[in-house]
C-alpha cells in the first residue's frame, strides 16, 4: 500500500516538473487564457485526474475506509459491551431488590415470631403472678378467717368471763347495799 502510494507521489510531482517548462517559455499572459495551450492543458489535466483518482482511490479512500470500519466496529463494541454493563446492572440491581425483599419478609418474620415468643412468655408470667396472687389471696383469707374465728371464740370466752365477772360485781353491791 505504501510502495503504490509513493508510486503515485512521483508520478504527479513528474507531471508538474514536465508542465513547468511550457508555462515559463510562453513568457506573456497567464497559461489557462491561452487558447494554443488547451490541448497540453487538457492533457495534463486528465493525466492529473488520473493520478489523483488513483491516488484517492489507492491510497486515501481505502484509508477512510478502513478508520470508518473501525471506528463503527470500535462503536458496536463499546455499545455491544454497554448494554451488557446494562443488562449486568439491571440483574444485580433485581438480585439485590429480592435479597432486600426475602431479608425484610425474614426480619418480619423474626419479628413476629419474638413478639409471639415475647406474648406467650408474659401471659405464663402473668398466669403464673395471678396463681400467686389468688394461692395468696386464699391463704390470706383463711389467716383472717382463722383469726375471726379464735377473736369470735375468745370474744364469747371473754364475754363469759365479763358477764361472769359483773355479775359477781353487781351480786357484791347489792350485797353491800342491802
Amino acid at each position: 500500500m505504501r510502495r503504490g502510494g509513493i508510486t503515485i507521489a512521483l508520478i504527479g510531482l513528474v507531471s508538474l516538473s514536465l508542465s513547468a517548462p511550457v508555462w515559463a517559455a510562453e513568457g506573456g499572459g497567464l497559461p489557462p487564457f491561452d487558447t494554443s495551450l488547451y490541448p497540453e492543458q487538457i492533457f495534463w489535466l486528465a493525466v492529473n485526474f488520473v493520478l489523483l483518482y488513483l491516488l484517492m482511490s489507492r491510497v486515501a479512500l481505502p484509508r477512510i475506509d478502513f478508520t470508518k470500519k473501525h471506528r463503527r466496529h470500535t462503536i458496536g463494541a463499546e455499545l455491544d459491551a454497554g448494554q451488557r454493563a446494562t443488562e449486568a446492572s439491571h440483574l444485580a440491581l433485581s438480585e439485590t431488590d429480592r435479597v432486600l425483599k426475602e431479608a425484610r419478609d425474614s426480619a418480619y418474620a423474626n419479628g413476629q415470631q419474638i413478639l409471639q415468643e415475647v406474648f406467650l412468655k408474659t401471659t405464663e408470667r402473668q398466669v403464673t403472678q395471678e396463681r400467686a396472687l389468688v394461692r395468696r389471696l386464699r391463704e390470706a383469707e383463711l389467716a383472717i378467717e382463722k383469726t375471726r374465728d379464735s377473736a369470735m371464740a375468745s370474744i364469747h370466752t371473754e364475754a363469759g368471763d365479763l358477764a361472769a365477772f359483773m355479775a359477781q360485781r353487781a351480786t357484791a353491791l347489792r350485797g353491800k347495799r342491802g
